[in-house]
């Protein structure tokens, strides 16, 4: 009898164990959710960021151009 009471006491033990493994796992689980969250959240900044830039490089290459053909524009009227 007193056996059985220790495995008894002893699988109470394991099933107290299991359950706060069980917890930290869901609590992990969570914290990784919440991270992937952040890294999808955080790329879709970098894309429009990305296409910010972009957007400005071409404007640039707009204002250039315009630039050059007022230049030539200029000197023709010299």
């Amino acid at each position: 009898i007193e056996k059985l009471e220790e495995e008894r006491k002893k699988l109470e033990e394991d099933r107290e164990k299991i359950k706060e493994l069980e917890e930290e796992l869901k609590e992990r689980e969570k914290e990784v959710e919440e991270k992937e969250k952040k890294i999808k959240d955080l790329e879709k900044k970098l894309k429009k960021k990305e296409e910010e830039i972009a957007r400005k490089e071409k404007a640039l290459e707009e204002k250039k151009k315009y630039i050059e053909r007022m230049r030539k524009h200029l000197e023709s009227l010299l």
